[in-house]
């Protein structure tokens, strides 16, 4: 009976004895997770020695920094293109300076007063007070005897009226003198140079008034004479003091001014000619009157001795 007790009692201590390791090793289980746990959590010494300390102005001092632009992303492109591609841009909103349009149509402020700008303003000529506008002019002169006592000043006029032109206008003087047609330069319409000036002046100087008073061939040669790109003359200014015509010579066209204008429409359709006429009779007047109108120009008389033109200018 005693050993069954004791061998009992030996049974009920190894249970106890297996339950207290078990719960040793349990604590000790739970305590090293814990301790684990602790350890690994915490930063290294290194990982916080290599931290950077930024202090507030160099805080401020970032922020002033420009904007780094993202560089551009390469897209591929759609089809029809093959393999190229296209470099889209990031949007970036730029106010971008205009400076204000300028109106060359208004007049501009100068010291003189109102002025157009001359890239607008057309080619102006002037002759004995007659205004036109052009790049190219013929003066169609006459020099027939009874100009004698008018040649002077006639003279003075065209060195004036040649002097003003610019150098990117063309010229010509055509004189009729007798049944002889007479003309300054090669044969077609000079640019106006300083030295194509003088030339004309020289050839002025050698003139002598003679003959009679034979227009027609003078007024062809200017219908039809060109400059050097076969450009025909803008204006035409036709000088004369009289006309000697004879009843019936020119049938077909019933006047001398009917002639001219069907000269006009066959080589110069869109040339103006401005007439003028020394102390003109009535039926010289009238053929002048006609010939400005049938193209567009102006007749002017003159009738005195000291340049004033008494008779209105007329379209």
């Amino acid at each position: 009976m005693a050993d069954f007790v004791d061998q009992g009692l030996v049974r009920k201590g190894r249970r106890v004895s297996i339950r207290a390791w078990g719960v040793s090793l349990c604590v000790h289980a739970v305590v090293l997770s814990v301790f684990a746990a602790v350890k690994f959590s915490q930063p290294s010494s290194d990982v916080v020695q290599s931290a950077a300390i930024v202090g507030v102005s160099q805080v401020k001092a970032m922020e002033k920094l420009p904007t780094v632009r993202p560089k551009p992303k390469v897209v591929s492109a759609g089809r029809g293109i093959g393999k190229a591609s296209e470099l889209v841009q990031p949007t970036v909103q730029r106010r971008l300076f205009e400076p204000p349009r300028a109106d060359f149509q208004k007049p501009i402020e100068a010291d003189c007063g109102l002025v157009e700008r001359a890239e607008y303003a057309p080619a102006r000529m002037e002759f004995f007070g007659s205004v036109g506008t052009g790049r190219r002019v013929c003066y169609v002169v006459d020099c027939s005897g009874s100009m004698r006592g008018l040649w002077q000043r006639v003279r003075e006029e065209l060195y004036e009226s040649i002097g003003r032109l610019q150098q990117d206008q063309y010229f010509c003087v055509i004189v009729f003198t007798g049944d002889s047609v007479l003309e300054s330069g090669d044969g077609r319409l000079a640019r106006a140079t300083e030295q194509n000036k003088k030339q004309s002046y020289g050839f002025i100087d050698t003139l002598v008034p003679a003959g009679s008073t034979d227009a027609l061939a003078a007024l062809e040669r200017a219908v039809k004479i060109r400059d050097e790109g076969g450009i025909g003359a803008s204006v035409i200014y036709f000088l004369t003091d009289g006309f000697d015509l004879s009843p019936g010579e020119y049938p077909e066209c019933r006047s001398f001014a009917h002639t001219v204008a069907t000269m006009l429409r066959s080589f110069a359709p869109k040339t103006q000619i401005n007439t003028i006429g020394f102390w003109p009779g009535e039926q010289d007047a009238k053929e002048l009157g006609m010939i400005a109108k049938q193209s567009g120009g102006q007749f002017l008389a003159v009738t005195d001795n000291n340049g004033a033109e008494t008779a209105q200018m007329e379209r």
